[in-house]
């Protein structure tokens, strides 16, 4: 293909112009013709441009190229990156115009999006993102080997080379590497202690798998959450053996050192193991106050088994209120009818207030994104007090089922927690005036109870003045009862 290049700009008179083509190749041009044709051969062409102006904006930016083309169109060059545009009679000058809007001479040096990822593009980066999405979104490692998803990179980066599921299991397993490392050394940084918490299951394959995770707070006081261990637990579950896998998984992560409890659900094999384990622990002098605050209930956990038991009394209720429902559903009719008699069930409705508190209680129990310790006190207290209510209640029902809840009780919780009660003396909200005022609404003025909880934090006190000796060690006791106004708390905290 051979050109010959006219700057057409300054053809404002009009009047016919003839240019023939000369004998300088066009070196640029995308379609250059067979370079053994022999140029003579070529057929000169004449463009007659008559009376035309080109009057538009864009031939100040482009030049206008009469060339032989195969296609028969004519085509304009462009002045800053000499890239070539159709220019024909059909396609006018919109063609140029669409060129300026992406050229990089005209858009301050702005690269398309092909241009931009092209020169942008860190194939290490891509595969660290992708891996990430691998694993977050829970995809097969032969994702990135999808038809699609390789069609897809290559639109976006010609050149790219998608891993195959091997380099991505190469990659997961170095993350994983490295991410664990990273939370050694945060839970080397750790000047408090650390709270765990154990979870055992059987999948429906009869396969056991072991959940531990780690409750910290750092140097900045943020609080943090730590999934330690997620591995799989043959059975059978018994004491001896979690106690060798838990004692093994704390020193593997340098922590025996640092713990101050662990929480656990109520299965038998959960208390004989924490019983041994609390033991070994002791024998190295490893936890606070010997141990006497290392074992945890789970409290939604002992929730759930209270109101099961509860449940069980008005079971038969509860199986006809169902079939009640499904027949009442049948018609228009018997939903009318249903509306009118509903106002007339007050055993329902007492029920279902009652069991209102143990909804709520769990539902805070259960969150994982706010502090619970805090909420242990109030609550169960809370619960407390219903349950007792209950069992004085009039009607024979109420009676019967605050009666056996009360005895599942007595079972988990007729001593409270005291390293939950004193983070309720430890809250700002309450301090230590709460925590009488409750136990003299439980048991009556000076309580054996609250005497109790009151020796315990002057011990753990004590302990952690021996582990700070710098602090000023008074002698003034901790069992002196600020002189508050406790009626104000009735206001406070409302109980039914």
């Amino acid at each position: 293909m051979y050109v010959v290049e006219q700057d057409f700009t300054n053809l404002s008179d009009g009047g016919s112009v003839e240019v023939t083509m000369g004998l300088q190749p066009d070196h640029g041009s995308e379609n250059t013709e067979d370079t053994n044709t022999s140029p003579a051969k070529k057929k000169a062409r004449v463009i007659k441009l008559g009376k035309r102006t080109l009057r538009s904006p864009v031939w100040k930016t482009f030049n206008k190229l009469t060339t032989i083309f195969e296609d028969g169109k004519s085509r304009a060059q462009c002045k800053d990156c000499k890239k070539l545009v159709i220019d024909d009679s059909h396609h006018g000058t919109s063609n140029m115009n669409r060129h300026l809007k992406t050229c990089p001479g005209q858009t301050g040096g702005l690269l398309s999006v092909s241009e931009f990822c092209s020169q942008n593009f860190d194939l290490v980066v891509f595969h660290s993102l992708l891996v990430k999405v691998i694993i977050k979104h829970n995809l097969p490692f032969s994702f990135s080997e999808y038809e699609g998803i390789r069609a897809l990179f290559a639109y976006i980066y010609p050149d790219i080379k998608s891993p195959c599921r091997n380099t991505i299991k190469v990659c997961v397993l170095r993350m994983f590497k490295n991410e664990k490392q990273r939370l050694h050394n945060l839970l080397g940084s750790v000047e408090g202690r650390i709270c765990l918490t154990l979870d055992l299951w059987t999948s429906q394959r009869t396969d056991g798998y072991l959940a531990l995770a780690a409750h910290f707070v750092d140097k900045d006081w943020k609080l943090h959450k730590r999934i330690l261990s997620f591995c799989y637990m043959p059975h059978p579950h018994t004491g001896i053996a979690l106690s060798e896998k838990i004692n093994a998984l704390v020193t593997e992560w340098g922590i025996e050192k640092k713990l101050f409890s662990i929480t656990l659900d109520n299965a038998s094999s959960n208390i004989s193991f924490v019983c041994i384990l609390k033991n070994q622990l002791n024998f190295r002098s490893l936890l606070v106050m010997n141990g006497d605050l290392f074992h945890m209930r789970c409290c939604a956990h002992v929730l759930n088994l209270i109101v099961q038991d509860g449940l069980k009394e008005i079971d038969h209720l509860v199986i006809e209120i169902r079939e009640c429902i499904k027949y009442i559903k049948g018609s228009k009719a018997r939903k009318l009818k249903f509306y009118e008699c509903v106002r007339q069930w007050d055993k329902i409705m007492k029920i279902s207030k009652f069991f209102g508190y143990f909804y709520e209680v769990t539902c805070l129990f259960s969150g994982t994104k706010y502090l619970t310790s805090n909420l242990f006190f109030p609550k169960v207290f809370v619960i407390q007090l219903q349950i007792k209510a209950a069992m004085n209640d009039t009607e024979s029902f109420m009676n019967k089922m605050g009666t056996y809840m009360y005895m599942k009780f007595e079972k988990y919780w007729l001593e409270y927690s005291l390293i939950l009660a004193i983070a309720i003396i430890l809250d700002p909200r309450y301090k230590l005036h709460f925590a009488d005022w409750a136990y003299t609404k439980l048991h009556g003025v000076n309580s054996v109870e609250f005497t109790k909880v009151n020796d315990k934090l002057n011990d753990l006190f004590s302990v952690y003045l021996e582990k700070l000796p710098h602090l000023d060690n008074s002698n003034t006791p901790l069992n002196s009862v600020p002189n508050h106004q406790t009626e104000s708390v009735d206001v406070l905290f409302e109980v039914t």
